[in-house]
């Protein structure tokens, strides 16, 4: 299990338990079936179901908070709930039928990208950082793009300007991305 699986479990069950204790039991049945989030149902669902269904849960619950009285939903805890979980959905993204995190999909990226600048300069070494730039420069990660830039500029001139198609191809995807 992932720990944005593990986590957004967690939400669902603390959902759970709000509506227990602020709707009709009716109601609160009625939730659970149309939300997807009877226990039998989520034990096989994957990361992307349950992308999907927190989703669900963040509209459900922003409905609410438009109805509710906000003091009284402050005081139940319902916003900071709602805070939470957005600020975890929000934290991921649905890319090509899986949930990634751009924070560290940018961070494997600038680690991947200094190792190989210690390896000598191939077609394939090369093709490898000019995909680590563009997803990169994707994610707009800012401080890793600096990074990248400077460990790029250090590495041109130890190696006698051997990386300047490197450096040409990351000015490129700058000047594209800042348009």
């Amino acid at each position: 299990m992932s720990p944005f699986s593990i986590k957004t479990r967690s939400y669902i069950n603390d959902y759970k338990k709000i509506l227990r204790r602020h709707v009709t039991q009716s109601t609160y049945a009625a939730k659970v079936r149309t939300l997807h989030i009877k226990r039998q149902e989520l034990r096989h669902l994957s990361d992307v179901d349950l992308f999907h269904i927190a989703n669900r849960i963040l509209y459900d619950i922003e409905s609410w908070l438009v109805n509710q009285n906000i003091s009284a939903s402050e005081y139940s805890g319902i916003d900071e709930f709602h805070k939470n979980i957005k600020k975890h959905i929000s934290a991921h993204q649905f890319d090509n039928d899986k949930i990634t995190q751009p924070d560290q999909q940018a961070s494997r990226a600038i680690v991947e990208s200094v190792q190989l600048l210690c390896m000598p300069l191939s077609e394939k070494t090369s093709a490898l950082l000019k995909k680590n730039i563009t997803l990169i420069h994707k994610i707009g990660a800012a401080d890793y793009l600096d990074k990248l830039s400077e460990a790029l500029y250090k590495k041109n001139m130890e190696m006698n300007n051997h990386f300047q198609p490197i450096i040409q191809f990351f000015e490129n995807e700058q000047h594209n991305n800042n348009r």
